[in-house]
């Protein structure tokens, strides 16, 4: 998926880059990538525990993370319908 999508980009490169909404879809994608990494890290508390044993500071990274995935990937997904449109 990554090198399809990256050689669609470069054929028409110039064209995505000179686009703010191609900017923020991208910024998004980063966005969930660097959140990706820190489920990584945090996924052994959301295996091992129930979420009524967990205290609030242990709930608070799984919520924040949760959160950032649902409105990043909202946010790209939506973007990428105005590409075109302005």
């Amino acid at each position: 998926m990554i090198f399809t999508g990256s050689f669609l980009f470069w054929l028409e490169h110039k064209y995505f880059l000179g686009r703010v909404q191609f900017l923020i879809k991208m910024s998004f994608i980063i966005a969930l990538i660097i959140n990706g990494l820190i489920i990584g890290k945090i996924q052994k508390v959301a295996i091992t525990h129930t979420w009524k044993n967990l205290n609030p500071k242990q709930r608070l990274p799984l919520i924040i993370s949760g959160t950032v995935s649902t409105l990043c990937s909202l946010g790209a997904f939506t973007c990428a319908f105005f590409i075109n449109e302005f």
